[in-house]
């Protein structure tokens, strides 16, 4: 399952939706919205987060082993270095593996000063780069220390994540290059709104690619989406996500249709999200789609992508 998913993304399309756990000791709403919408059968793959903007969730790796048993669908799960030393992250990493859950995304983390949980202090030994160092070692069956496993994992497939928007796009491609030499088998770029962004990225991202002549030129960029269906939502991600960039255009169309009503703000906003989702997907043939846990939304998105 793990490697059928991982030979579609390198050699044809990949779609995976993201979901976010909650703050509840059972997943069922999820698992019972992506049946609902027969969603496990219009992805690739899903993903799980683990607990973004620092608030306390139900566990990611458990939320991934599940909905890999319910539906047979290989889910890429998010591990923060924010909330683990290097002891945990390859203790995780080991039960993971034991659970088949071999497609791992490391995150830095939102800072632990938003968090919902009082006096929560951030670990943070190490970036996504000490992460992708543990999944080079555990791939040789030994340690971060380089001492050797009882038993050889199964082979984890780390992916990593980058900016969508940079003043200087060189630094980007550097970033991007470190990560591949460390063996990311895709990057997943944060939401990109604007068509001239996603060829500059493109173009980063090749750049970086082909300086390798190994197994890593086989690393794929993915990019991400989030539909922007209200104008509150658009002016969040314009002015408080770092490293993510919102056109103008948009943001004017958006702020217009705000104000007519909120059902011609949702339908812009439906209308401009489509658009940029189809570019996305007919440009790199790979989409990382969020939609905060908005199923009937992403299943319209989906539904309606010309695969």
């Amino acid at each position: 399952m793990i490697e059928i998913a991982i030979e579609s993304l390198r050699n044809d399309s990949f779609v995976s939706l993201e979901t976010t756990p909650p703050k509840s000791p059972n997943i069922n709403n999820i698992i019972d919205n992506i049946e609902n919408y027969n969603l496990h059968k219009k992805v690739d793959a899903f993903s799980c987060t683990d607990s973004p903007l620092s608030k306390m969730k139900y566990s990611a790796l458990i939320a991934s082993y599940k909905m890999q048993e319910k539906f047979k669908k290989p889910t890429l799960c998010t591990v923060s270095m924010r909330d683990r030393n290097i002891i945990a992250l390859q203790s995780d990493l080991l039960g993971a593996n034991d659970l088949d859950v071999r497609m791992i995304l490391s995150l830095t983390g939102d800072p632990a000063n938003m968090s919902d949980q009082q006096d929560a202090k951030a670990v943070l030994e190490g970036s996504s780069l000490k992460f992708l160092d543990i999944v080079n070692a555990f791939n040789k069956g030994l340690d971060l220390s380089g001492k050797k496993i009882l038993e050889k994992p199964k082979k984890t497939y780390a992916f990593s994540v980058i900016n969508s928007h940079a003043a200087r796009y060189e630094r980007l491609q550097k970033k991007i290059a470190k990560k591949i030499e460390k063996g990311a088998v895709a990057i997943i770029t944060q939401p990109i709104f604007d068509e001239n962004i996603a060829n500059v990225m493109m173009d980063t991202f090749n750049n970086a690619v082909n300086s390798f002549n190994d197994e890593r030129n086989k690393s794929k960029l993915i990019y991400g989406f989030f539909p922007v269906v209200s104008y509150k939502m658009a002016l969040f991600l314009s002015h408080k996500v770092p490293g993510m960039y919102l056109p103008d255009e948009l943001l004017a169309k958006m702020k217009e249709a705000n104000k007519i009503s909120l059902e011609k703000e949702y339908e812009v906003g439906y209308d401009l999200s489509y658009k940029i989702l189809n570019y996305l997907y007919n440009k790199g043939k790979r989409v990382h789609i969020m939609t905060a846990n908005n199923f009937k939304l992403a299943n319209s998105l989906i539904s309606g992508l010309k695969r």
